[in-house]
């Protein structure tokens, strides 16, 4: 990972290209530099740089801090730091406020239209640029730390509005029972043009989804359920591709299952999959498993007997690296980058792919925003895999490209057509 950092300090005159070079022997990227206020032989120094390792870069400050015969007070700020203090997320109106007159006549007197009977109006106005990014959470699992998940729905929120100019607000609603999540939905919904589900308490069930669609009368989407069987879909379909491989070749297993798994394991078999194969360290999603037509087994089942093995949990994978066949495919959605790179290097490994799980941010803008044009509720299992056809023609996970996301977009919107 890139992190940039702007770092502040005096150096001794004439040593400027000593720092350089220190700093170039941590692996930094100078993106700026500025000297200012000569005082007493040390001349002030702000700098930008961009740093893949973080281990050498603080040994890199250490140094610094370390000869005050050459460098002194030596700050540093993590500029990804600062943007998460200060919000991702800015409120600003549609509209010009410059005035008096704007503030009285336009945002009050938007407030006093809407209150006003319906005769009056032309048609009850519609929340067509506002979407809910919602998360939830049960009772038993309240004292989660919601940080990163707070954060990352900021994140979707703004990709959401700089492909399609829909505002997204992150929500999180708590919840003891399905029923009680429905009625909290249902009393939003008016508000939204659509819902995305960034991260649900659905237990792994698939009918979690089915019941909260069939109650709702707007666009949904979750990450899980629908957008994940996309990303591992697209995957699935680069490796055979690259590996001159076809469906009723494969046995296909996950280690890990939630409920988008699932889903993709009913189309895998409708797509020719000879067999897929699943573990779960969680017996009940087991047993949802092997209703959607999957087979329950062990990871060394999995690892032995399968063609291509996609990693989605981490379920003490590292002891069972000598059950990896020679000559496996292997796709990893996990996390832990140390891990994956661990898995990469086994000889046993033939190809190693790694998915892409946090930005989904080529999948989902286009998927929302065609749903809502199109007043579809749902992503239907055909849009699924088409999208994923779609999609695994790009190498988004290492090559990140607006243009490229905003194209694939446009192809996803022309399925809906």
């Amino acid at each position: 990972m890139i992190l940039t950092f702007k770092l502040k300090l005096k150096i001794k005159n004439g040593l400027l290209p000593v720092l350089i070079n220190e700093l170039y022997k941590a692996d930094c990227e100078v993106t700026m530099l500025s000297t200012s206020n000569e005082e007493n032989n040390f001349v002030s120094c702000e700098i930008t740089l961009n740093n893949s390792d973080d281990v050498k870069f603080l040994k890199l400050i250490s140094l610094l801090k370390s000869s005050g015969d050459k460098f002194r007070e030596v700050i540093y700020e993590n500029m990804l730091e600062n943007y998460i203090n200060n919000g991702l997320l800015k409120i600003k109106p549609s509209f010009e406020i410059a005035t008096d007159n704007d503030y009285s006549i336009k945002l009050m007197g938007i407030y006093n239209y809407i209150q006003m009977p319906d005769v009056i109006m032309n048609k009850k106005p519609r929340n067509e640029k506002n979407a809910g990014m919602i998360s939830s959470l049960k009772k038993n699992e309240r004292n989660i730390d919601m940080y990163d998940i707070n954060i990352s729905k900021q994140i979707d929120s703004i990709v959401m509005n700089l492909f399609t100019g829909i505002n997204a607000f992150p929500l999180t609603v708590n919840y003891d029972v399905i029923d009680d999540f429905i009625k909290v939905l249902k009393s939003i919904e008016d508000g939204f043009s659509a819902i995305r589900f960034h991260t649900v308490s659905d237990g792994n069930d698939p009918d979690f989804y089915s019941q909260v669609y069939d109650e709702l009368l707007i666009p949904v989407l979750s990450r899980t359920y629908d957008e994940l069987p996309v990303i591992i879909l697209s995957s699935i379909l680069k490796i055979l591709k690259l590996n001159k491989l076809k469906f009723d070749d494969c046995n296909i297993g996950f280690i890990g299952i939630n409920s988008g798994v699932m889903r993709l394991t009913s189309n895998l078999k409708k797509l020719g999959a000879l067999r897929v194969l699943g573990y779960d360290d969680d017996e009940k999603t087991m047993m949802y498993f092997e209703k959607t037509g999957g087979l329950a087994t062990t990871c060394e089942n999995i690892l032995s007997n399968s063609d291509i093995v996609i990693l989605v949990k981490e379920c003490k994978i590292e002891s069972l690296y000598a059950s990896i066949r020679p000559g496996l495919l292997i796709i990893s959605i996990l996390k832990n980058s140390k891990l994956n790179d661990e898995i990469a290097a086994l000889k046993s490994c033939r190809h190693f792919h790694r998915g892409e799980i946090n930005d989904h941010g080529i999948i989902f803008p286009g998927l929302l925003q065609a749903m809502i044009e199109n007043n579809i509720t749902k992503m239907s299992d055909e849009i699924m895999v088409e999208t994923a056809s779609i999609i695994s023609k790009y190498n988004y996970e290492t090559e990140k490209s607006i243009d490229t996301y905003r194209k694939v977009h446009e192809q996803i919107w022309l399925l809906f057509k």
